[in-house]
């Protein structure tokens, strides 16, 4: 389906369907190291058995991953597969469109962005268990430690419908809008994903510093390194059964928020720490033992103890994506600035931002319980053919986030109001900017506050403004919506300019912690091995096999965080 009969089909869809971004700004998938059952095929024979030797064993794994029903990952991290971005001045706006002035794109732009998001890993997985009978019999230790290189990519598409040279002469920004001064189409964003990147300055507006969209993020590293103590109470060549405890050190990477759909290795640097059981039983043997059937169980409960990490937030009366809206930066007390025939109370500081700059901060997250749990049916002969099924589920409480005020000195009460399509500056006699003091608190991703600042008869004057007032200078003379130069160009009689009497300025609490915490996650996976061992070895006994999974996110709830992906690999290794 292209690019432009999804956007016939979005424009005609379910109002379900109809919002830009998805209701969480962070998206994560188990940890790397996570795995129950590629821990276990392959080897389970030559570990957890009676010996009176310090056996040990060493196994290495080729693995690769990659996450497929990509449409769930799309609409995690935008709503829909496909948005909509339009300039205030685009006939026919719909309701759905993201408004492209946020963007530093012109009043008559408009575009489609599909996404396809990929996450894919290559693994080596290293696994070392060794025997502590020697120590104590039924005594073990293991240390599991994947190095991975991860790769999320967005396959993002735009398809520009119009480049924003539809509605002469409007191809720029008057003085006012963004900046004191006129802002030409040569000096804005060339599309959608031009403007995601954070690298354009346009006026007094900043780039995107968090929150970028762009495409492939690649990150390789060592992922978390988990040990195990355990101790097998039963340990027979039939049978075995025993407890365990364990630790995850975390040696993966935390996430940044700088990419929207960020790649991570590891589990977000938490430490673990938890138990596990491990046991199996023969089911069926011919009588010659050349043969058998084996059940296998590995279960693995852990915490994941708090840390620190980035997440990006939206404002919680303004709708999801409103991270993406433009924010003024304020100061109390004014310059030239009267309202009312006296000083305005604040004033705009000449800094237009995203919101997305100064709503990401460093929070503590933690999950209380994770679960990765291993059933297993093996078909063994003495002739070292083996072959492995088995299902295996994976499941994660919500996380609980908790903001530190000190960790978001950067969102300060009262420092930042609502842009919308505000002009931000109006003009005295000789054309000088004067700073206003205007805000739309009620404005969204989609569009500005009320009707627009762009009804006929009153553009550019700020008459959707929050409690609008008629702005002057500090002589009481009215301050003018637009330069002499501008209101040529574009025909338009001057007037006076609203501001607010009073701005509404945002605090902490305007800010939606929930847009960022990650609900629960369960996952199911059916998985199968095929391998060889060489028993006739005789100081060490080798061992080679393939296997494949599939796995997907249970969909038995509607907010799971969890997304499919299928695996395959190629796993050797030794026991000693």
């Amino acid at each position: 389906m292209n690019c432009r009969r999804i956007l016939i089909y979005i424009l005609l869809s379910s109002p379900l369907l109809a919002y830009g971004f998805g209701k969480k700004t962070f998206v994560a998938t188990r940890s790397q190291s996570v795995n129950a059952a590629l821990e276990l095929v392959g080897r389970q024979q030559l570990i957890h058995i009676p010996s009176d030797d310090c056996y040990g064993n060493f196994s290495a794994a080729l693995a690769y991953t990659r996450s497929f029903h990509n449409s769930k990952l799309a609409k995690l991290l935008f709503g829909k597969e496909s948005l909509t971005f339009s300039g205030s001045l685009v006939q026919d706006r719909a309701e759905t469109d993201i408004l492209a002035d946020y963007f530093g794109l012109p009043f008559c732009y408009k575009s489609c962005v599909c996404f396809n998001p990929v996450v894919s890993n290559v693994i080596i997985d290293l696994d070392w268990y060794q025997s502590l009978s020697n120590v104590c019999e039924g005594l073990y230790c293991n240390i599991h430690a994947p190095i991975v290189h991860t790769k999320w990519d967005l396959h993002q598409h735009e398809n520009i419908l119009q480049d924003g040279s539809e509605c002469p002469p409007y191809d720029f920004y008057p003085a006012g809008y963004m900046g004191p001064e006129r802002i030409a189409r040569s000096a804005m964003p060339r599309s959608v994903l031009d403007a995601f990147c954070g690298k354009l300055t346009e006026g007094d507006k900043e780039p995107l510093k968090f929150g970028k969209i762009f495409g492939r993020q690649v990150e390789s590293r060592l992922s978390d390194v988990q040990v195990t103590l355990g101790y097998d109470f039963i340990l027979r060549d039939d049978a075995h059964f025993g407890l365990n405890i364990r630790t995850s050190i975390p040696t993966g990477n935390r996430p940044k928020a700088e990419f929207l759909f960020e790649a991570i290795v590891g589990n977000g640097h938490h430490w673990e720490l938890g138990a596990g059981l491990t046991g199996h039983t023969c089911l069926w043997q011919r009588e010659d033992e050349y043969t058998q059937w084996d059940l296998y169980v590995d279960a693995n409960i852990t915490h994941l103890f708090s840390d620190t990490q980035k997440r990006s937030f939206d404002l919680k009366n303004n709708g999801t994506g409103s991270r993406y809206m433009l924010l003024q930066e304020f100061a109390d007390g004014s310059t030239n600035l009267h309202v009312n025939g006296a000083d305005a109370p604040n004033q705009y500081i000449g800094c237009i931002l995203p919101a997305v700059n100064v709503t990401t901060f460093d929070v503590n997250v933690n999950i209380a319980v994770q679960a990765d749990i291993v059933v297993k049916f093996a078909y063994q002969r003495a002739s070292g053919f083996v072959f492995d099924i088995g299902y295996n589920f994976w499941g994660r409480s919500g996380e609980k986030i908790c903001l530190d005020a000190c960790s978001c000195t950067e969102f300060a009460d009262n420092r930042f109001a609502i842009k919308g399509d505000a002009q931000v500056y109006g003009f005295d006699a000789t054309d000088d900017a004067v700073r206003l003091n205007v805000s739309q608190h009620e404005a969204t991703l989609y569009k500005a506050q009320g009707n627009g600042n762009f009804v006929a008869g009153s553009q550019f004057r700020n008459a959707n403004a929050d409690d609008p007032v008629g702005a002057d200078d500090a002589n009481d003379n009215a301050l003018q919506q637009l330069n002499n130069a501008d209101a040529a160009t574009l025909s338009i009689a001057q007037a006076q300019i609203n501001t607010s009497n009073p701005a509404q300025l945002l605090t902490k609490a305007d800010i939606n912690i929930v847009s960022a915490t990650l609900p629960k996650a369960i996952a199911h996976k059916l998985f199968f091995h095929v391998g060889h061992t060489w028993f006739e070895m005789e100081r060490i006994t080798p061992y080679l096999g393939t296997g494949f999974a599939t796995e997907w996110a249970c969909r038995c709830f509607k907010n799971n965080s969890a997304f499919s992906q299928w695996s395959m690999w190629l796993k050797g290794g030794f026991s000693y």
